[in-house]
């Protein structure tokens, strides 16, 4: 190990990696170095650079008697998750394993010139391209700088053209989760936010699925998750993996555009299902807010109904024909999420009820519209709170009712009458 390092030391003086307490290289960063060799003692040098929080910002490599430098860098969203990574740039100054500072810079308006940052990837649509004047966007353009030092003139041809984009992007969900919400490729065509990425959904499988998939020993369908992904074909493929990791369902399906596929005719395909459970009702002003999402394999029109039943409210000192309904308030919200759009189909806000002392029917069963449903996520959230003017309207007459009021002399004469019956 000593011959290689005097050798590397030879070849490289001002790259050489030298600790000891009175002279460090490049103090004020992060940085690991390792040495790859094979059998015959060469191989390549690696310079890894991180930032405060000890993530992966730039990786330098040195192949053995080489000049240059091959150069990687990424770059991290607003959750500090990776989501760009550089394809390997040739770069070359005087230090070939130092820090390569500014390497990619942005081309957006206004951030022109700006070192690469979250802020040209973080939204929808494609992301904003890199400066064509350094780093791998120059690498993979006809401005190379070592393309005509080359023996053929026409080696250059096979160099793929980046146009802005040599970098591979990765969105996530709108939480703090390493879940994928888009993926794609290097380059302009097959960029993350364009026509040919991936879009990957994340939901819980419907009951009925499972039960008609698994028979009843399924269990409940909330321990499961449901992922759906879309590739950049157009292929879905669903896969429902249980609470460990390990998957129990997949299943392959091509969109409606595909003409390879026989025809199935023209007969309309309905799905019904139950979202939201009465069992998750808490009957609290304000405590009852539960979420639900469904994966959505196929666009189509959808229709939500909603029941609500719930008793009246009674007590025992009033007659039988004395009662109060209960005014909920709710609220219904409903999203389809497409990857990087947001539908908001449904938001509407009814009351229900009406403020009377009648026994009536309290159930309430009604549709809302019906909206065009896209494939992706289908969030459906509700809010549902008893009316607190009503409470207020119905106090009075519950006053009026004296048998219902009990005064203090009732609560003497009620304790004396438990003392004389266990005398």
């Amino acid at each position: 190990m000593d011959s290689t390092i005097g050798d590397f030391q030879q070849r490289y003086p001002h790259a050489w990696v030298y600790i000891s307490y009175n002279q460090r290289w490049e103090p004020h960063k992060n940085w690991t170095y390792e040495f790859v060799s094979d059998e015959k003692g060469q191989g390549h040098h690696i310079i890894t650079h991180y930032d405060g929080l000890f993530l992966k910002k730039q990786e330098v490599a040195v192949v053995h008697d080489d000049s240059v430098a091959l150069v990687q860098e990424w770059f991290y969203d607003a959750a500090v998750r990776p989501s760009v990574m550089t394809l390997p740039t040739v770069e070359n100054q005087q230090v070939l394993l130092g820090y390569y500072p500014n390497l990619h810079r942005s081309a957006a308006p206004g951030r022109s010139g700006q070192k690469y940052s979250y802020a040209d990837f973080m939204g929808r649509g494609l992301p904003a391209p890199m400066d064509t004047s350094s780093g791998a966007t120059r690498s993979y353009s006809l401005g190379n700088p070592y393309r005509l030092s080359w023996d053929s003139t026409d080696v250059h041809r096979a160099i793929p053209h980046g146009n802005g984009y040599p970098f591979v992007l990765q969105r996530f969900t709108n939480e703090p989760t390493p879940r994928l919400r888009e993926g794609g490729q290097a380059g302009d065509s097959l960029m993350t936010g364009g026509r040919r990425s991936s879009v990957f959904f994340y939901g819980t499988p419907l009951q009925a699925e499972l039960d008609r998939l698994l028979g009843n020993n399924a269990g409940f369908h909330t321990h499961y998750v449901k992922m759906l992904t879309r590739d950049p074909n157009g292929v879905t493929t669903t896969t429902i993996q249980d609470l460990a990791g390990r998957t129990i369902l997949q299943s392959v399906a091509r969109n409606r555009l595909d003409t390879t596929l026989l025809p199935i005719g023209d007969s309309v395909f309905c799905l019904s299902q139950t979202l939201l459970r009465h069992d998750t009702l808490h009957p609290l002003p304000d405590n009852d807010n539960p979420f639900s999402t469904t994966l959505l394999t196929f666009d189509g029109l959808g229709e939500l109904s909603y029941d609500l039943a719930t008793p009246s409210f009674t007590d025992t000192c009033l007659p039988s024909t004395f009662c109060f309904d209960c005014i909920w308030n709710l609220h219904l919200t409903l999203r389809n999420t497409t990857g990087d759009s947001i539908y908001t189909l449904i938001d509407t806000s009814l009351t229900l009820g009406s403020v009377d002392t009648l026994c009536q029917d309290p159930s309430r069963s009604f549709s809302l519209a019906r909206p065009a449903l896209r494939l992706g996520e289908l969030h459906l959230s509700r809010r549902l709170s008893l009316d607190q003017n009503a409470l207020a309207q119905y106090f009075q007459p519950y006053l009026e009712r004296t048998p219902c009021i009990r005064t203090l002399q009732d609560f003497i004469q009620e304790e004396i009458s438990r003392i004389y019956h266990f005398l």
